[in-house]
């Protein structure tokens, strides 16, 4: 009795710790097993930032977080974590044709010719 009573408290106390509950919230389907990819979006206001892709300044954009969890019963063992931001060209992955002028470039000429 005092062995369970023991491993109880051992399992709430350890969950009361941050990083486990993160662990827990973060968990997959219990199948999961091993190494375990995943990419999340979300739009952001980065004008600090350059674009993974362009270079250009970010502005209203895109921020991808891409993960690489190796886990056990769906629960994230290790973590590995990376952030890219993207401006809503490249996130929308319009790429210019050969010869073709990007928004940026044409502002920039259109700029420099009223000078």
């Amino acid at each position: 009795m005092l062995v369970v009573l023991a491993a109880l408290f051992a399992m709430l106390g350890a969950s009361a710790l941050p990083s486990v509950r993160r662990r827990l919230e973060g968990r997959h389907s219990i199948g999961s097993n091993g190494r375990v990819r995943s990419v999340d979006e979300r739009t952001v206001v980065a004008p600090d930032r350059p674009c993974a892709a362009c270079a250009d300044p970010v502005g209203r954009g895109l921020e991808r977080i891409y993960r690489d969890e190796f886990c056990a019963l769906g629960v994230p063992l290790t973590i590995s974590e990376g952030r890219n931001y993207y401006c809503r060209a490249c996130a929308n992955a319009e790429t210019p044709e050969p010869g073709e002028r990007t928004a940026t470039e044409s502002t920039v000429l259109e700029r420099s010719e009223s000078d």
